[in-house]
């Protein structure tokens, strides 16, 4: 596929000798050439696309969805549709091999949306620094757990501070790598992504046993071994019993637990109903501890990995995402001294 050359000023041919193979994409690239000859040299040079049918492509092409389009433009379905249309014609290039029910880009859409992007994103928040009343889109590909129990309760306090930013929320649990493409900060827990441009890190957990108050009572002082056999165990796959025991007790342990579930906040439901044991990262879990909802079941306890915040390079000078790494960057500051009051009146 061809790539915009490292000065941006048009088609690296000689490093890209495959771009007359794709037929389609050959017919794009021949509607760029303004300014050499060819077929198309009789021809008026063309102007830019509309500004609303580039804003509609980029939409589309990033959400790979037509309905979320709209509503992230706040139009409708077939005013995008005519949107495209417009945008078709005047390229003579199809972008899309379908819109549904996926949205799929053909070859010259991928290429095409590349500069498309850029051009979309940087004009906003160009108007957004030079007006005082526009808006600009922050995207957020954060893991269910970290939604639900930390970063929803506090989104209040951003909004507040920045009423201009558009929160876009996307609630997964796939690689770094892939939502980089279609997000501009995506927050995971685990080891450190390898191919991140920029990562912070935002807390290292600590992994406690957990359970309804009542069970708690009864299991404080029980032999840990005794312990896990003795009742149901409940877990996040990335929260394993087993190398947690390993690691708090030693030897090789297998234990196959009741419960396995990749929302962590089902198995804390779990728990708090008296299901069994969960295995946590306590300072996720605050707010349980904070109802009484589930107490520290035993008092052993083993770190855990770090949460981590993830951004592109290119993204770091944008308004939206340097305002959410700040606001972020305090809460975290602010509810570590919260969470430890929690956690020293926690048994």
């Amino acid at each position: 596929m061809g790539k915009l050359n490292s000065r941006g000023h048009g088609i690296s041919q000689e490093k890209q000798p495959g771009l007359a193979a794709d037929p389609a994409l050959a017919t794009s690239l021949m509607s760029f050439d303004i300014e050499r000859g060819g077929p198309h040299h009789n021809r008026a040079p063309r102007v830019l696309p509309p500004l609303h049918a580039l804003i509609a492509f980029d939409a589309i092409a990033r959400h790979r969805n037509m309905a979320y389009a709209a509503r992230e433009l706040g139009v409708t379905r077939s005013a995008l549709t005519h949107s495209i249309g417009i945008l078709e014609r005047q390229l003579q290039v199809r972008l899309f091999l379908r819109t549904a029910p996926v949205v799929e880009l053909s070859t010259a859409g991928k290429y095409y949306h590349d500069a498309v992007h850029l051009f979309a994103r940087s004009a906003g928040d160009a108007l957004f620094r030079l007006s005082s009343v526009s808006r600009v889109p922050l995207r957020l590909s954060v893991t269910p757990g970290f939604a639900r129990l930390w970063l929803g309760p506090r989104l209040q306090s951003f909004v507040q501070r920045h009423p201009r930013v558009d929160l876009n929320l996307t609630v997964a649990d796939t690689p770094v790598e892939a939502e980089l493409q279609q997000s501009d900060i995506v927050i995971r827990y685990g080891r450190l992504a390898p191919h991140a441009t920029l990562a912070m890190p935002l807390w290292r957990e600590t992994l406690v046993a957990v359970s309804h108050p009542a069970l708690a009572a009864t299991t404080q002082q029980m032999d840990l071994g005794k312990l896990v056999r003795t009742y149901a165990l409940l877990e996040h796959p990335q929260f394993s019993w087993n190398d947690w025991l390993t690691s708090a007790h030693g030897g090789q342990w297998t234990l196959q637990p009741t419960l396995v579930c990749r929302d962590i906040v089902m198995v804390l439901e779990a728990a708090a109903a008296g299901t069994g044991l969960a295995l946590a990262p306590r300072r996720m879990m605050q707010p349980y501890l904070q109802q009484s909802r589930l107490s520290i079941a035993h008092p052993v306890e083993r770190p855990g990995d770090y949460f981590y915040a993830y951004a592109l390079e290119s993204n770091m000078t944008r308004p939206p995402v340097t305002a959410f790494l700040a606001w972020m960057s305090n809460e975290v500051h602010e509810s570590a001294q919260a969470d430890l009051g929690v956690f020293q009146g926690a048994p």
